[in-house]
């Protein structure tokens, strides 16, 4: 698998090669213990999941089906900056746990702005689909797919 996103690359190894992996499990360790970053267990309110594994264990399951298995892996998968631990590292960890391929490529692009502000569900500032829609109908769906990288 490749990072990509100038300089996500040297990102995600300078990451690897240092302490912060120790750090991190550490962090993620006391976050469990805190029930920070948690949500229950449907069905078992004694245990807890923390949240970035069931968020990113949703990719795969979304392939349940033969018809959409063709889809797995991924052959680019586009990410905010912001997330690229989870999906350069984590993710592909427990990916290879399982014994299941990574996606090969996980691009990190920088933050989409809207209405002055990085876009955020929580905000509601994103960019509807009827107007990314007139966009590509003014500039053509490659000016789109540009742009966005």
């Amino acid at each position: 698998m490749l990072a990509r996103g100038s300089p996500r690359l040297e990102e995600a190894i300078r990451y690897l090669g240092s302490r912060l992996v120790t750090t991190v499990l550490i962090v993620i360790g006391a976050m469990l213990l805190l029930f920070t970053l948690t949500s229950v267990v449907p069905g078992d309110p004694a245990n807890r999941i923390y949240v970035w594994i069931d968020a990113l264990f949703n990719y795969v399951t979304a392939v349940d089906t033969p018809e959409r298995r063709q889809f797995w892996p991924a052959s680019v998968q586009m990410i905010g900056k912001d997330i690229l631990w989870f999906h350069a590292v984590i993710w592909p960890a427990q990916l290879m746990a399982l014994g299941l391929p990574v996606p090969e490529c996980v691009y990190a692009h920088s933050f989409w702005i809207s209405e002055g502000k990085k876009m955020s569900k929580t905000l509601g500032n994103f960019i509807d689909l009827e107007l990314l829609k007139a966009y590509i109908d003014r500039y053509t769906l490659d000016a789109l797919r540009w742009y966005l990288l």
